[in-house]
Formats: C-alpha cells, structure tokens, sequence
C-alpha cells in the first residue's frame, strides 16, 4: 500500500505545474490521464487519486463537493492534454465552480480536423448551436439530438494543412461556451469535421487507416481565463502544445 501512494506521488509530481498559489493549482494534464475516480476506472489511477495521497489540498471535516471531487474544478476527456484547475480550498473550489456554471471562464482549445470547412477563410470563425444528448444508439457516445441539453460552440480556422500523402487538415481554435460531456467532438462530428485521432467518432475504418499517424485526439487545452477565486485578479494563462501533437503537424506539413 505504501508503494502504491508513493508511486502516485511521484506521478503527482511530474505533472507540468502551470501555475501554484496557497488557494489553487492550474496543471498541465498529459493525455491518457483520466481525472476522475469512478468505478468504470477501477483499473486506471485517476488525477484524483494522486491527489488524495497528497497534501495538495487542505482537509474539509465536512462532507462536500470539494471533498469528494479532491478538488477538481471541471473535468478534460482521457485522450485530451493541457490545462486543468484544482482548487485547494472549499472556498476557491466554490468560488470557480460558480465562475464555470455563470461562464464567466473563457477556455480555448487547439483541435485538427479532417478535410476543410466548407466557406471559410483562414482567420474567420463560426458557430455551432446544437443540442447534445446520448446518443440512442450506442450509450458510450454523445451525438446532436433534439432532445439533448444546450450546447454552443464558437471555432477559428487556424491553417489549412494540405498533406501530400494523407489529404486536407483544418487546424482550429475552440471557445465553448457550455460545457457538455465531449461537446467539442460532437459537434465537429456533426459538421463532418470530425478531430483526427479521435477514434470513438471519426469512424472505425478511418480510424485504423490513420493509427500509424495519430496515437490519440488532436485537442488541447490551450488557453484559460477566468478570476483568482480569493484576488479577484484576471487571471490569463496556457498550456503549449505537447511534443505528440506538435509532431503531427510537423508530419502532415512535411
């Protein structure tokens, strides 16, 4: 048991710290580290569980969301990197959570695409409003239905990337604005731009074509704002692009 906590301390500890005060920590999430500890995740160590053998977070005697959620403000998908708040009091975890529930955090997420977006220009941004729900016909994916909870989400066309052996990549800056469970791959999906290497969506034939090029989803968690919890100071911070992701790109521009 003793190896176990101290391996998840190390672990801990490698993660990329962005930036640390007495009140919060804003790290730097690898892919493939799942956030939090549920029982379909008996068999992966979990963000939370890192932080439960740690003394990242202060001791709550009452039983509270902080408590339970070991201080994880919002949540990131496996396969997706980059920033993730922990707050290490109740009253930041509190303030933040309510900063996130008014959308006063403002998140922007790098993402490459199949294919091009039809009409649009380099520089130019739209917008998709389209409800998310279960999808019907397979539980484990989320899909655009009538029925499904309000969901909006605002891209930029970064760069068009015209690759000589594997086709045309669009790569995109995403601003959610609500915050459901895969919303930004649900709703390239829907526009037939579904996120390269993201092989619960893209499709299984796609998918196995394309493993020798992307390991995981090619969406990032780039960039942040929103109020220190205690200050009230704007606080502007980002995640760069990782070495997997960068490669890519440097692959398909080549």
């Amino acid at each position: 048991m003793q190896n176990n906590q101290q391996n998840n301390l190390d672990l801990l500890k490698d993660i990329g710290v962005i930036y640390e005060d007495g009140d919060l920590v804003v790290l730097d999430k690898p892919a493939g580290l799942v956030i939090n500890a549920a029982e379909t995740q008996k068999d992966n160590v979990t963000l939370q569980d890192l932080i439960a053998v740690s003394d990242l977070i202060e001791e709550d005697p009452e039983y509270s969301e902080f408590r339970d959620r070991s201080g994880i403000v919002h949540r990131l998908d496996k396969d997706t990197s980059g920033i993730i708040i922990v707050a290490k009091t109740r009253e930041a975890f509190e303030n933040l959570q309510d900063q996130f529930k008014s959308r006063k955090v403002h998140k922007v997420y790098l993402a490459l695409v199949y294919g091009v977006i039809k009409d649009l220009d380099v520089g130019e941004t739209f917008e998709i409003n389209a409800p998310i729900g279960r999808n019907p016909k397979n539980r484990q994916r989320f899909a655009v239905v009538e029925a499904g909870k309000e969901a909006s989400t605002k891209f930029k066309l970064i760069k068009v990337i015209n690759s000589k052996n594997d086709g045309k990549f669009s790569l995109l800056e995403c601003y959610p604005k609500t915050g459901r469970t895969h919303q930004i791959r649900v709703h390239l999906t829907a526009l037939g731009n579904s996120v390269v290497g993201d092989f619960l969506y893209s499709g299984k034939t796609r998918g196995k074509r394309d493993r020798h090029i992307f390991t995981r989803q090619f969406l990032h968690a780039n960039k942040i704002e929103f109020l220190h919890p205690i200050t009230g100071e704007q606080m502007k911070l980002e995640s760069k692009l990782p070495a997997d992701l960068a490669n890519v790109l440097d692959y398909l521009s080549s």
